[in-house]
């Protein structure tokens, strides 16, 4: 009777494990996941509102309104033309970190950088152009709010790929 009993409490205590262990797997590789999309990538922005004034567009520089996220955390952000108005440090380079959140979103992004209107934590998600086939990223703050298009993406041929970053990004009910 007893050894049964052990049996089963080792048998429950193994499968706690397996599952725990399947669980961290699990985080991880959506974790990478989304660590592998930003890396070595071009990102188009298509829209940006910063502290609600309207589309930054005019601030950028021609031809630079991309963000480049690169191995080892490193970014390029957009090159943006000072004027009276925008008078802040808009340095082009950059740090990046993701972070898991218990919030409303799963994932955030910490930008450090001395270029204002990104620097900070901003909460990121994914979704489908199906429209234009095209991945599509928001990051969401306080202050900013931005939507851009990866670059040099075959959609067909990472749809799976594309809709896992959707599942794994979405909102929280």
């Amino acid at each position: 009777m007893k050894k049964n009993k052990l049996k089963n409490i080792s048998a429950k205590i193994l499968i706690t494990q397996f599952f725990l262990l399947l669980a961290f797997f699990s985080c991880n590789l959506n974790n990478n996941l989304i660590e592998n999309t930003l890396k070595s990538s071009f990102w188009g922005i298509d829209t940006i509102y910063y502290r609600n004034q309207g589309n930054y567009f005019n601030m950028f520089n021609y031809m630079s309104n991309n963000m480049l996220f690169f191995e080892k955390e490193k970014i390029i952000l957009p090159g943006i033309l000072p004027s009276e108005e925008n008078a802040f440090n808009w340095s082009k380079k950059g740090e990046w970190a993701l972070i898991e959140s218990e919030g409303d979103v799963p994932y955030y992004i910490l930008i450090n950088s001395q270029n204002e209107v990104f620097n900070g934590s901003h909460k990121i998600w994914f979704y489908k152009d199906e429209k234009n086939k095209l991945l599509k990223m928001v990051l969401f703050s306080d202050k900013l709010y931005m939507v851009a298009s990866k670059s040099l993406l075959n959609y067909d041929q990472n749809i799976r790929k594309i809709n896992e970053l959707v599942k794994i990004t979405e909102k929280k009910e």
